[in-house]
């Protein structure tokens, strides 16, 4: 069920309707217990990811602010070493400028820079930069037209 309604928000969100995609990604989250165990880290992740992405065309830095550190606790948790992901921060980036936060910006650009020296840059890059690649979901359209748009204006992609 939580995964249903993870899904249902990113339809709805995909279909112009993020105060209903927030309440469905709201209602997710909620179903996940307080204590979050190793089988319900990467639950929470999505349903937190969810309700960011919902947050952030609704202009209520609040809701958004709160959303973000959200997910940014749960993707912690699960992290555990691994390296700074571009498409990240990239979305680091898209929340900051929604907040209009001059330090989270500020450190989406820098970790911009360091994703963009790994050695798995290069995928994201092209994801980011190229054609969309056709087999993108509704869910992965809506974030990528963002995310390209964003990492256009951060300097990620060569001119055209």
């Amino acid at each position: 069920r939580l995964q249903a309604q993870i899904d249902l928000a990113w339809f709805q969100l995909a279909h112009g309707r993020p105060a209903e995609a927030s309440q469905t990604a709201s209602q997710a989250l909620a179903r996940v217990p307080q204590r979050i165990t190793l089988s319900w880290d990467h639950p929470h992740r999505m349903a937190s990811e969810a309700l960011v992405w919902a947050q952030l065309p609704a202009g209520d830095a609040a809701a958004l602010r709160a959303a973000w550190q959200g997910y940014e606790d749960s993707r912690q948790r699960m992290a555990r070493g691994t390296r700074t992901s571009l498409l990240h921060e990239v979305d680091r980036l898209l929340v900051a400028q929604a907040l209009r936060g001059t330090g989270l910006e500020a450190q989406a650009r820098e970790g911009i820079r360091t994703a963009r020296a790994s050695t798995q840059a290069s995928h994201q890059v092209q994801a980011l930069c190229g054609q969309p690649a056709g087999r993108e979901t509704w869910r992965t359209q809506h974030q990528m037209r963002w995310r390209r748009e964003a990492a256009r204006a951060a300097g990620v992609c060569a001119p055209a």
